[in-house]
């Protein structure tokens, strides 16, 4: 999501410092005009805005906190606008910290996929208080065209979080249903056909339908392995209130054994692969005899 978020900041008019451990993730963006930072320190400091978009919870601790970080690096008033999927409690552990140096944060993380990002489309989320969210849309209405306030500090995560957990249930409900068409003998095609017009009919499906059954898990547009840190975040927040997640809980542990399988680095709906192994059955076959069938 990184790439395209900078890029359309870039679009906008502002001047973009960029920092990333790996150097070879910043090539595209530095041609397109961002400025190279050769680590937090300089990102951070006499900046109006610092955006963060890291992969886990704690590589973003690792850049926020610390000697030559971005908590003690940038100026008093700079707001910092957290992109990631944590959890809600390291948002206000964050804040507290960035706080003793009269520095806010928002929570702002996105949703939505890609293509989605390249465009400015995204769905953003944002936890802090009203002040701060009118500081914020300004800059997140670059990388996302639907913008809600969603509450305080770390609510926009607690909403990103339920967001994901449905969307990987559903994920999983979708691979049981595909192997079961399959292994009774229905044409994959004509569940399709009927599914859109049916109750079970999501997002998902309409989605990934065309991608799974092709098996096209290289490259990913999500990887299984975020699925799984996406869900056991959820836990921890559900933990965190007191709730059971009976179906995420499922989902997560067969995610696990996903990334466990050797396809961390796939995307997420190579998870088909799991259901696949278990019926004995490959869906890319049953639907290649199906078009070779014309059917």
């Amino acid at each position: 999501m990184g790439t395209p978020m900078v890029e359309n900041l870039l679009k906008g008019g502002h001047e973009v410092y960029v920092y990333d451990l790996k150097e070879t993730n910043l090539r595209h963006v530095v041609c397109a005009g961002a400025i190279s930072a050769r680590n937090t320190l300089e990102v951070a400091r006499h900046k109006d805005y610092v955006i963060t978009s890291l992969p886990s919870p704690s590589a973003l601790d690792n850049v926020m906190l610390g000697k030559g970080k971005i908590v003690e690096s940038v100026g008093r008033g700079t707001l910092i606008v957290i992109t990631d999927t944590v959890l809600p409690r390291q948002i206000l552990s964050l804040a507290e910290e960035a706080a003793k140096r009269g520095v806010e944060l928002v929570d702002s993380p996105v949703s939505g996929s890609v293509s989605r990002a390249i465009t400015g489309e995204l769905t953003a989320m944002i936890g802090g208080t009203k002040t701060n969210f009118d500081r914020a849309k300004p800059i997140v209405e670059r990388i996302a065209n639907r913008i809600h306030h969603v509450g305080p500090l770390g609510s926009g995560e607690t909403v990103k979080l339920a967001n994901n957990m449905m969307e990987y249930v559903n994920l999983t409900s979708m691979c049981e249903a595909l192997v079961l068409i399959a292994k009774a003998g229905i044409r994959l095609q004509k569940f399709r056909e009927i599914i859109q017009t049916s109750s079970g009919n999501s997002y998902v499906f309409a989605k990934l339908f065309d991608l799974m059954i092709a098996h096209k898990f290289l490259p990913p547009n999500a990887k299984t392995i975020i699925a799984r840190k996406d869900l056991t975040l959820a836990k921890r927040l559900a933990e965190d209130l007191g709730i059971p997640t009976f179906v995420a809980g499922l989902s997560k542990e067969l995610f696990e054994l996903a990334v466990a399988k050797g396809y961390g680095d796939q995307d997420y709906t190579s998870l088909l692969k799991i259901y696949e192994e278990a019926a004995r059955l490959d869906i890319k076959k049953h639907d290649l005899l199906e078009r070779a069938d014309g059917t």
